[in-house]
Protein backbone atom coordinates (compact mmCIF):
# COMPACT_ATOMS: atom_id res chain seq x y z
CA UNK A 1 0.00 0.00 0.00
CA UNK A 2 1.11 3.38 -0.94
CA UNK A 3 0.52 5.71 2.50
CA UNK A 4 0.77 9.73 3.13
CA UNK A 5 0.98 11.62 6.31
CA UNK A 6 -2.56 13.66 6.59
CA UNK A 7 -2.73 16.84 9.03
CA UNK A 8 -6.41 16.69 10.84
CA UNK A 9 -8.55 19.52 10.45
CA UNK A 10 -11.23 21.20 12.83
CA UNK A 11 -14.00 19.41 11.30
CA UNK A 12 -12.39 16.00 10.22
CA UNK A 13 -13.87 12.62 11.21
CA UNK A 14 -13.11 9.32 10.81
CA UNK A 15 -16.06 9.21 8.03
CA UNK A 16 -14.85 12.16 6.16
CA UNK A 17 -11.26 11.07 6.12
CA UNK A 18 -12.26 7.38 5.08
CA UNK A 19 -14.08 8.94 2.26
CA UNK A 20 -11.53 10.93 0.93
CA UNK A 21 -8.88 8.09 1.19
CA UNK A 22 -11.75 5.67 -0.28
CA UNK A 23 -11.02 3.58 3.09
CA UNK A 24 -13.13 2.12 5.95
CA UNK A 25 -12.80 3.94 9.25
CA UNK A 26 -11.59 0.47 10.81
CA UNK A 27 -8.51 1.00 8.37
CA UNK A 28 -7.64 3.91 9.27
CA UNK A 29 -7.57 2.93 12.99
CA UNK A 30 -6.05 -0.48 12.00
CA UNK A 31 -3.56 1.25 10.35
CA UNK A 32 -2.88 3.87 12.90
CA UNK A 33 -2.34 1.77 15.71
CA UNK A 34 -5.19 4.27 17.65
CA UNK A 35 -8.55 4.16 19.06
CA UNK A 36 -11.54 6.50 17.23
CA UNK A 37 -11.14 9.29 20.55
CA UNK A 38 -7.28 9.88 19.53
CA UNK A 39 -8.47 11.57 15.80
CA UNK A 40 -8.14 15.03 16.60
CA UNK A 41 -7.19 18.06 14.86
CA UNK A 42 -3.96 19.19 14.51
CA UNK A 43 -2.72 15.49 15.10
CA UNK A 44 -0.72 13.33 12.18
CA UNK A 45 -1.70 10.14 10.74
CA UNK A 46 -1.12 7.99 8.07
CA UNK A 47 -3.42 7.74 5.37
CA UNK A 48 -3.87 5.12 2.33
CA UNK A 49 -2.79 7.33 -0.91
CA UNK A 50 -4.26 5.64 -4.03
CA UNK A 51 -3.16 6.12 -7.25
CA UNK A 52 -5.71 4.12 -9.15
CA UNK A 53 -3.39 1.62 -9.90
CA UNK A 54 -4.03 -0.92 -7.08
CA UNK A 55 -6.64 -1.84 -4.46
CA UNK A 56 -5.87 -3.12 -0.76
CA UNK A 57 -7.04 -7.01 -0.65
CA UNK A 58 -7.32 -7.94 3.60
CA UNK A 59 -5.91 -11.33 3.80
CA UNK A 60 -8.30 -13.88 5.05
CA UNK A 61 -7.41 -16.95 7.57
CA UNK A 62 -6.04 -19.77 4.80
CA UNK A 63 -5.20 -17.30 2.15
CA UNK A 64 -1.93 -17.93 0.20
CA UNK A 65 -0.17 -15.88 -2.00
CA UNK A 66 -0.60 -18.04 -5.13
CA UNK A 67 -4.39 -18.26 -4.28
CA UNK A 68 -4.83 -13.72 -4.70
CA UNK A 69 -2.32 -13.63 -7.61
CA UNK A 70 -4.57 -16.28 -9.24
CA UNK A 71 -7.87 -14.54 -7.74
CA UNK A 72 -6.61 -11.44 -9.40
CA UNK A 73 -4.69 -12.90 -12.51
CA UNK A 74 -1.83 -11.15 -11.38
CA UNK A 75 1.62 -12.71 -11.60
CA UNK A 76 2.70 -14.08 -8.21
CA UNK A 77 6.27 -12.38 -8.85
CA UNK A 78 4.64 -8.76 -9.38
CA UNK A 79 2.52 -9.38 -6.30
CA UNK A 80 5.78 -10.12 -4.22
CA UNK A 81 7.15 -6.88 -5.73
CA UNK A 82 4.47 -4.52 -5.72
CA UNK A 83 4.11 -6.00 -1.48
CA UNK A 84 8.13 -5.84 -0.36
CA UNK A 85 7.80 -9.22 -0.13
CA UNK A 86 10.58 -12.36 -0.61
CA UNK A 87 9.84 -15.73 -2.01
CA UNK A 88 8.84 -17.66 1.40
CA UNK A 89 7.39 -14.71 3.30
CA UNK A 90 4.33 -15.59 5.21
CA UNK A 91 1.10 -13.74 5.30
CA UNK A 92 -1.27 -13.56 8.30
CA UNK A 93 -4.80 -13.00 8.52
CA UNK A 94 -6.01 -8.92 8.31
CA UNK A 95 -2.57 -8.30 6.39
CA UNK A 96 -3.27 -5.35 3.64
CA UNK A 97 -1.71 -6.24 0.46
CA UNK A 98 -1.90 -4.39 -3.02
CA UNK A 99 -3.62 -5.82 -5.62
CA UNK A 100 -3.45 -4.33 -9.19
CA UNK A 101 -7.06 -2.25 -10.76
CA UNK A 102 -7.39 -3.42 -13.98
CA UNK A 103 -3.70 -2.80 -14.88
CA UNK A 104 -0.90 -5.60 -16.91
CA UNK A 105 1.90 -5.62 -14.79
CA UNK A 106 5.24 -7.28 -15.45
CA UNK A 107 8.57 -7.94 -13.19
CA UNK A 108 11.59 -7.48 -15.28
CA UNK A 109 14.35 -9.50 -15.75
CA UNK A 110 18.24 -9.34 -16.26
CA UNK A 111 18.42 -9.07 -19.88
CA UNK A 112 14.78 -8.14 -20.45
CA UNK A 113 14.68 -6.27 -24.01
CA UNK A 114 11.57 -3.59 -24.58
CA UNK A 115 10.09 -6.54 -27.02
CA UNK A 116 9.76 -8.88 -24.36
CA UNK A 117 8.27 -7.05 -21.72
CA UNK A 118 5.85 -5.21 -24.73
CA UNK A 119 4.61 -8.64 -25.60
CA UNK A 120 4.82 -9.64 -21.82
CA UNK A 121 2.16 -6.90 -21.51
CA UNK A 122 0.39 -7.81 -24.90
CA UNK A 123 1.47 -4.56 -25.85
CA UNK A 124 2.09 -3.66 -29.82
CA UNK A 125 6.09 -2.94 -29.26
CA UNK A 126 5.94 0.43 -31.63
CA UNK A 127 3.09 1.84 -29.05
CA UNK A 128 5.01 0.71 -25.99
CA UNK A 129 8.51 2.64 -26.95
CA UNK A 130 6.20 5.94 -27.69
CA UNK A 131 4.57 5.70 -24.35
CA UNK A 132 7.77 4.88 -22.87
CA UNK A 133 10.08 6.75 -24.51
CA UNK A 134 12.49 7.00 -20.82
CA UNK A 135 11.95 3.47 -19.84
CA UNK A 136 15.57 1.91 -18.69
CA UNK A 137 15.28 -1.77 -18.07
CA UNK A 138 16.63 -3.35 -14.78
CA UNK A 139 15.96 -6.03 -13.40
CA UNK A 140 12.87 -6.92 -10.52
CA UNK A 141 11.71 -3.38 -11.64
CA UNK A 142 7.51 -3.52 -12.29
CA UNK A 143 6.34 -2.11 -15.32
CA UNK A 144 2.71 -0.92 -15.59
CA UNK A 145 0.26 -1.03 -18.95
CA UNK A 146 -2.37 1.41 -17.98
CA UNK A 147 -4.43 -0.80 -19.73
CA UNK A 148 -5.19 -4.65 -18.96
CA UNK A 149 -4.88 -6.68 -21.90
CA UNK A 150 -6.96 -10.51 -22.54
Amino acid sequence: MVYQVYRMIDGDTLESISKYCNCTSDDLIRLNGINEDEFISDSYIVIPKNNGLYSTYIVKKGDTLYDISNQYGVDLNVLHAINGLDDGDIIYPNQDLLVPNNVSMYLTKDGDTLFEVASSLKYDVDDFIMNNKNLILEADQVVVSNIKRD
